[in-house]
């Protein structure tokens, strides 16, 4: 994540506190946030229990820690991303048993502006994993696991311009480099490629490695974080893609969000109800963050952590809220 307002000040170290907590019907699955709109977007699951799952988008206002909205999406897949130049959310979802996706555009206050259709691939059933929005372009990038292709949609028009091709692999997670205008796509089978978001052809296409799970990138710092096959996360040249540094970790890392401005790197641990502040510049992980669960998004001005909140069960299906925590975040 790029912060495009570095904050300077000396060290600051505050008692962790959740200071607010939004309930939802499910789980939260991902973040995106929109620092200018003063908007943070979250994707809940929420699994059927006799009929069809489904998605939920929660539209939260980030100066004042309410929810402004909670939309239905579609059934299965969620996945959302933001534009903060022209404060549109974008939300991913599956028909059930439907061999497409959609991609559902969202202004700021939640109002539905359009439904873009990702035609099908050479699989049966659509699926989507990562999806990114690329501002200076106006671009967002969806990853189609179905097809083995990059979709790339136009934001002007909300029409699909692209379909990048992946060969035998799978696109599944998404990084945007706006200072060298990149986007670093993680496969299914641990390739990390790259595009050229100017003109959206390869830059580069690597090798097969061992399982690779979620990433993110420090444009300042020329660094990519990227969960590796353990408790570790690779840490890796954007220059010339070689493995710095490998930093332990004390459990296998889901979501990874960096934070330029404070030089930290958050890791969150499936499953295991925490999240790893990792020092940028030790890069070693320098505390631990107990009441949170698998998909974070740091809020670097405010200095706050959003977490989907521990798990509790509803009518036998499990939920957890929309934890903001703060103490968490540092200044150095």
């Amino acid at each position: 994540m790029l912060v495009s307002v570095l904050v300077f000040a000396s060290s600051l170290c505050v008692a962790q506190e959740v200071v607010a907590s939004i309930p939802t019907n499910g789980e939260v699955l991902g973040f995106a946030i929109d620092l200018p709109g003063h908007r943070v977007y979250a994707a809940v699951f929420t699994p059927g229990d006799t009929g069809p799952s489904s998605t939920g988008l929660y539209i939260i206002d980030t100066q004042t820690q309410k929810l402004i909205k909670s939309v239905g999406v579609s059934n299965t897949s969620p996945g959302v991303a933001a534009n903060p130049v022209t404060h549109r959310a974008y939300a991913t979802g599956c028909g059930f048993n439907l061999p497409f996706c959609i991609v559902t555009v969202f202004n700021n206050e939640g109002s539905e502006l359009a439904s873009i259709s990702i035609p099908p691939g050479s699989g049966t059933i659509g699926g989507v994993s990562g999806i990114v929005a690329d501002p200076l372009n106006n671009r967002i990038y969806v990853g189609d696991t179905s097809g083995n292709e990059l979709t790339v949609i136009d934001g002007a028009t909300n029409k699909v311009e692209a379909d990048i091709p992946f060969d035998q692999d799978a696109p599944t997670q998404l990084a945007l480099d706006p200072l060298r205008n990149r986007l670093y796509v993680l496969t299914q089978e641990g390739r990390l490629d790259v595009i050229d978001t100017n003109d959206n052809k390869f830059l580069r296409q690597g090798e097969e490695r061992e399982f690779a799970g979620n990433l993110d990138v420090d444009p300042l710092r020329s660094k990519i974080y990227i969960g590796g096959n353990g408790n570790v996360i690779d840490v890796v040249s954007a220059v010339d893609f070689r493995v710095l540094d490998k930093i332990d970790l004390p459990f296998a890392p889901g979501f990874i969000v960096v934070d330029s401005s404070a030089d930290e790197i958050f890791a969150s641990g499936f499953g295991s109800g925490k999240v790893a502040v990792i020092d940028g510049r030790t890069e070693k992980v320098e505390e631990e963050v107990r009441k949170a669960m698998d998909a974070i998004e740091v809020d670097p001005v405010a200095r706050l952590l959003y977490a989907g909140g521990p798990i509790s069960s509803n009518n036998g299906i499990e939920t957890e809220p929309i934890d903001v925590i703060k103490g968490v975040v540092s200044v150095f």
